[in-house]
C-alpha cells in the first residue's frame, strides 16, 4: 500500500517462502518479477440506469392518512427520492511488447440526481469521473518499472451546506444559496524494483496526491440564516482548499544464511511533506445576518484570508526475520519517525471589516517530535512435525498526527476566514445590517493572540501484544486461537 499506516513496518516486509541462499533458488525474486497480465487483451463494460419510474413507495395511503407528511413541496411519497442514477464503467488492458510492457486503463461517469426534503427546489444533483491508468515495463528478469495515476472528479451544482446551520439542516429554497463545487483529486506513482542476485533486492517508489477544492457561492445577495425555521437564503462564501503530498520511500532486502540460523534483513525509509491552501473569501459584504424565527438575533462580521500548513515526515526503519535452530523464528525491528509541523509566512489582507494588514512570520518548527518503536515477535513450533504453532509479537505504534497538527499549533490563530460574532436586534428594522448596530460582542475568531499551544504537547502512540496457538487437524485445515491486547497512551 503506497499510503497505508507509516507507523507499521509490517506493510513492507517480504516474506522467504522459496527461498534458498544456499541453492541459489530464485524463489521470492521469481515471483516478484512474473509476468503481471501475460500477453492477453482484457477490457470490460459496465452500464447501470435507474430512474424514479423504477422505483417503488414504502409510504402508503393509511400513513398519509394518519398525518404523515413531506417536507417543503415534496409530499410525504417524494421526499429523499432518488430522481436518476448513471454509472458506467469502461476498461481495458493488455501488451505493447509481449513478455516486456503491459498498460491498463479506465474510465468511470457516475451522476446521481436525489430529492431532498431541506431542498424542495429541484434534485441535489452530483457528478463524478474517474480516470485511471498504469503501466509495467520489464526489460529484463532482475528488473521491473510501474507507473500508476488515478484522477477524480467530483461537481456539485447544488451543494447543501450553511454556516450556523448544518447542511442537513439548512433549508435551501433555491439554488441561489446553495454552493456550486468543482472537485479535482490525483494520486500518482513511478516505482523501481530490482534484483540483485541471489541474496538481494531492492525498490524505490515515488509519488503523490492532491486535491483543488474549491467551492463558489451562486449569487451576491445577502446572506440569511433562520436557526428557527432553518430556511437560508443568500450567497455562501466563497472558499477554496489545495492539498500536496509528494512521497518518496525505498528498502533493500538481504538475505544470508548460516549466521546462527537464516536471516531476511531489510533496511528502509519514507519522507513526504503534506501541505494544505485555505483562501476564504468570505460571504457577499462580509456579513452574515442570523435569525430566530424571522426575528435577527446575531450578525456576523467575516473577514476573508488565507492560511497555509504543513507537516513533514521522515521516517526509517530496519528488521531482521531471523529463523534459528531448534524451530524457532525471531521477527526483530526498530522504526524511526520525525515529525515536524510548520507555516510558511502569512498574510491577512486589508478588507472591509480589516483596515490594516498583518503578517505573520514563518514558523519553520512549530513542534517537532523524534520518536522511535521497538518491534518484537517470535514463532516456535513445539513439536517436530511443526503442526503445534505457538506466536508472541509486541510493537509500539507512533500515529501520524496529520498536517492539521500545525493549524492546532498556530499561535497567531491565522485560520483563514477571520469573524467577529455580535449580538444584532436590527434596530432601523430594515432586515440589513447597518455600521453602528452591533451589540454586545459575543464570539472573536482569528487575530494575533487568540490561541496557544502546550509546549508539553507528546504525540499519541500505542502498546499492542498479541499471542496464538495453531494447530494443524490434516492437510491444509488448521484451528487458531489468540488474544490481542492494545493499549492507546497520550491521547
Amino acid at each position: 500500500s503506497f499510503y497505508g499506516d507509516y507507523g507499521s513496518f509490517e506493510e513492507v516486509s517480504v516474506s522467504t517462502a522459496g527461498h534458498s541462499a544456499e541453492t541459489g533458488s530464485p524463489g521470492l525474486f521469481s515471483n516478484l518479477v512474473s509476468k503481471s497480465g501475460g500477453n492477453t487483451y482484457h477490457g470490460t463494460f459496465y452500464q447501470d440506469l435507474q430512474d424514479d419510474s423504477m422505483q417503488g413507495h414504502n409510504i402508503d395511503e393509511d400513513q398519509i392518512a394518519l398525518g404523515l407528511t413531506g417536507g417543503g413541496s415534496l409530499g410525504p411519497r417524494e421526499v429523499n427520492r432518488s430522481d436518476t442514477w448513471r454509472d458506467t464503467n469502461a476498461d481495458v488492458g493488455g501488451f505493447l511488447v509481449r513478455d516486456k510492457l503491459w498498460w491498463y486503463g479506465s474510465y468511470r461517469y457516475l451522476t446521481v440526481k436525489q430529492w431532498f426534503a431541506n431542498y424542495p427546489a429541484e434534485p441535489q444533483h452530483s457528478r463524478g469521473q474517474n480516470f485511471t491508468g498504469k503501466f509495467t515495463y520489464q526489460p529484463s528478469n532482475n528488473n521491473k518499472f510501474i507507473g500508476y495515476f488515478q484522477r477524480t472528479e467530483k461537481l456539485q451544482i447544488n451543494r447543501l451546506d450553511g454556516f450556523r446551520l448544518s447542511a442537513t439542516a439548512a433549508i435551501n429554497v433555491w439554488r441561489d444559496s446553495t454552493w456550486y463545487q468543482d472537485y479535482h483529486s490525483g494520486v500518482w506513482k513511478g516505482e523501481y524494483n530490482r534484483v540483485m542476485g541471489n541474496n538481494a533486492f531492492a525498490e524505490v517508489r515515488g509519488g503523490g496526491y492532491w486535491f483543488h477544492f474549491p467551492t463558489e457561492r451562486q449569487t451576491e445577495a445577502l446572506r440569511y440564516e433562520d436557526l428557527g425555521t432553518r430556511i437560508v437564503r443568500g450567497g455562501n462564501q466563497n472558499r477554496v482548499q489545495d492539498r500536496d503530498r509528494p512521497q518518496v520511500l525505498g528498502s533493500v532486502s538481504y538475505f544470508k544464511d548460516n549466521w546462527l540460523g537464516t536471516h531476511n534483513l531489510k533496511v528502509g525509509g519514507n519522507y513526504f511533506h503534506e501541505e494544505q491552501w485555505t483562501d476564504a473569501g468570505g460571504f457577499p459584504e462580509q456579513v452574515v445576518h442570523v435569525y430566530n424565527n424571522n426575528l435577527p438575533i446575531e450578525v456576523w462580521l467575516t473577514e476573508p484570508g488565507e492560511q497555509t500548513i504543513g507537516l513533514a515526515v521522515t521516517s526509517a526503519y530496519v528488521t531482521d526475520t531471523w529463523q534459528m535452530p531448534q524451530r524457532l523464528t525471531l521477527n526483530l525491528g526498530v522504526r524511526f519517525d520525525r515529525f515536524r509541523a510548520y507555516v510558511p509566512e502569512m498574510v491577512h489582507p486589508v478588507s472591509r471589516w480589516n483596515p490594516t494588514e498583518v503578517r505573520f512570520d514563518a514558523q519553520d518548527k512549530l513542534n517537532t517530535w523524534n520518536l522511535f518503536a521497538p518491534r518484537f515477535g517470535a514463532s516456535w513450533a513445539v513439536t517436530e512435525d511443526n503442526k503445534n504453532v505457538v506466536k508472541f509479537n509486541y510493537a509500539k505504534y507512533w500515529y501520524d498526527p496529520g498536517f492539521g497538527l500545525a493549524g492546532n499549533l498556530t499561535p497567531n490563530s491565522n485560520n483563514g476566514l477571520w469573524n467577529r460574532r455580535f449580538a444584532w436586534t436590527d434596530p432601523n428594522s430594515n432586515g440589513v445590517f447597518d455600521v453602528g448596530e452591533q451589540g454586545r460582542l459575543i464570539a472573536n475568531q482569528g487575530g494575533t493572540a487568540s490561541t496557544a499551544s502546550d509546549p508539553n504537547l507528546e504525540d499519541q502512540y500505542a502498546h499492542e501484544v498479541d499471542a496464538w496457538y495453531e494447530r494443524e487437524l490434516v492437510g491444509n485445515v488448521g484451528v487458531r486461537g489468540g488474544v490481542i491486547w492494545r493499549g492507546t497512551r497520550q491521547t
